[in-house]
């Protein structure tokens, strides 16, 4: 994503998401990808990457919390839900 390369972001994200599934920072950024131009595809990217976050603060988990840029899960769950709402009233 920062060399601007959004296929290419897109299928390293991807690639990660195949190696594991509840690797919910490559699902949210996957989704911040989409969200412009693959509504459907976004929005079910938010819902996955929102059970995931669920899910990882419910286990009281940190092992992704270098790669958060200084913020939280929270932080992200609470983004991954107003996509939700946003992206499913188009």
């Amino acid at each position: 994503m920062v060399e601007q390369n959004e296929n290419k972001a897109l299928h390293y994200y991807q690639r990660a998401i195949q190696y594991n599934k509840d690797f919910w920072p490559a699902r949210f950024y996957k989704g911040m990808l989409l969200k412009n131009n693959s509504t459907k595809k976004a929005y079910m990217e938010f819902l996955t990457c929102h059970r995931s976050i669920a899910m990882y603060i419910e286990k009281d988990r940190f092992d992704y919390q270098f790669l958060l840029e200084g913020f939280n899960a929270r932080y992200f769950l609470d983004i991954c839900q107003k996509w939700i709402k946003k992206l499913n009233k188009r």
